[in-house]
């Protein structure tokens, strides 16, 4: 049987089986994306940037059970003391994880006031002890290859967001 060969030369039955190739090829490389799993909090650094907002450099100890690196692109959160917004925690900069390690990695959080009065406010309740006052909520978005997946963390006290990750003695007693 003569092959039939279209305008651009390549025969069809080569196109159907490369189509079908490249299908089946993408469909077995295609794994379940596993979360990483976070062993603690190995330590915290605060400084101010240029812009005059406060940094909080945390040292987070995880394993990255996935072959590829899991990269976090976004971090989000609202902050409340007392039932007070006072500002906000954003990702200062992507923090990568390389694949099936374990690893501390830099995690930097720019902690934006709404003004000088809640900032003070959060600096005496370190002080104080008020720091177990504090309630966040955010979101956390993180990207492994193509792919990416987002968490949504309901608005709930900062220590048992802490617990869950076994760094709950972090805040002042």
């Amino acid at each position: 049987m003569p092959t039939v060969v279209r305008r651009g030369g390549m025969p069809r039955r080569w196109s159907l089986f490369s189509l079908v190739f490249v299908f089946l090829l993408g469909l077995a490389s295609c794994k379940p994306i596993l979360e990483p799993e976070l062993k603690g909090i190995a330590g915290v650094e605060l400084g101010r940037n240029e812009e005059g907002n406060w940094v909080v450099s945390l040292k987070v100890t995880a394993f990255n059970p996935n072959r590829r690196s899991l990269k976090l692109t976004k971090l989000h959160f609202k902050v409340w003391m007392d039932g007070t917004e006072l500002g906000t925690v954003t990702l200062a900069k992507t923090a990568k994880l390389p694949g099936e390690t374990e690893k501390t990695v830099d995690l930097p959080l720019a902690l934006k006031f709404r003004s000088k009065s809640d900032e003070f406010r959060v600096v005496l309740g370190g002080l104080t002890g008020g720091l177990k006052r504090l309630e966040v909520e955010g979101n956390l978005h993180g990207q492994i290859g193509l792919f990416g997946k987002g968490i949504h963390f309901g608005r709930q006290p900062l220590s048992r967001l802490l617990a869950q990750f076994g760094s709950a003695g972090l805040l002042v007693k």
